[in-house]
């Protein structure tokens, strides 16, 4: 659990960087959820 818990926020982070100013609002949420994060690009 704890590897996976790492791999997610990588991927996190990443999508997080692509918005900038957007994963710093939402940064916090993002980590908790991780798929609320996958979600964003994917709405996109």
């Amino acid at each position: 659990m704890r590897r996976r818990a790492g791999a997610d926020n990588r991927f996190v982070m990443g999508d997080l960087l692509r918005y900038g100013a957007f994963a710093r609002t939402h940064g916090a949420i993002a980590r908790g959820y991780g798929a609320t994060a996958r979600a964003f690009p994917a709405q996109r």
